[in-house]
């Protein structure tokens, strides 16, 4: 029995440009250990997710798969700042996480109107037999495609790209929040490495007294032992 295949999507090669010179431009600012975090703890989970969408092979499935995506995103950035996020997520629907993500400001206006979006078109097809109300398909290309919302909405996949788009959109703020924790984690798990990899690159200072009056000296600093903290974790990794 041959595998099924995924289908592709129908986004223009100048989406794909753009999206791809964006990211890279971000990524290029990343610290080495925010990249370390990524590509080991984060991206894989990321890409998992969006293969799951593109295994969905009808309107109501992708709608479905969409908002479980943005569900586990929305619950993910609230673990980090929650001592007990089991106690409110156990009985935390969708609507409660998105209002709750936006209180703590971790979502801006557009990933706050692009949940509640999905959450109402993903009721309305739940509770139907029908196909996806038209004033749903219409909202959700809007905010995917802004005014070439109108062109998009007869290409074949119209419907998968426009999720794609707002995954994609929701995951952004999802990876700042989750890449802060990790980070914060790891130095926690690393301190005495990262105290001793501190002390060995102030030695390197001719005054290191002035490091600890100079904001920028210091974030320099931070950032050179971060990464070489990355470097050495990548090598333990590798053995």
């Amino acid at each position: 029995m041959k595998a099924k295949k995924k289908p592709k999507t129908q986004l223009d090669k100048n989406d794909y440009t753009a999206r791809y010179e964006q990211g890279k431009k971000a990524y290029e600012q990343l610290t080495e250990l925010e990249k370390y975090l990524i590509s080991t703890k984060i991206g894989p989970d990321l890409r998992r997710w969006g293969d799951n969408l593109f295994d969905a092979d009808s309107e109501r499935p992708l709608l479905l798969t969409a908002h479980a995506i943005v569900e586990k995103l929305l619950g993910d950035m609230i673990t980090t700042r929650l001592s007990h996020p089991d106690v409110w997520l156990n009985e935390a629907d969708f609507r409660s996480r998105t209002n709750l993500v936006m209180a703590l400001g971790l979502i801006s206006d557009r990933e706050f109107n692009i949940c509640r979006v999905l959450n109402s078109a993903r009721n309305s097809a739940a509770h139907g037999m029908g196909p996806l109300q038209e004033k749903w398909r219409i909202e959700i290309m809007r905010l995917a495609f802004g005014q070439n919302a109108s062109s998009r909405a007869t290409e074949p996949s119209a419907l998968q790209d426009a999720l794609y788009e707002l995954i994609i959109s929701v995951s952004a703020p999802w990876i700042y929040t989750k890449v802060d924790s990790e980070k914060k984690n790891i130095l926690e798990e690393h301190s005495e490495k990262f105290k001793k990899l501190i002390i060995e690159r102030l030695k390197q200072y001719p005054n290191y007294k002035k490091v600890f009056q100079d904001d920028k000296e210091m974030i320099t600093l931070k950032k050179e032992v971060e990464d070489e903290l990355a470097r050495e974790l990548r090598k333990i990794e590798s053995l």
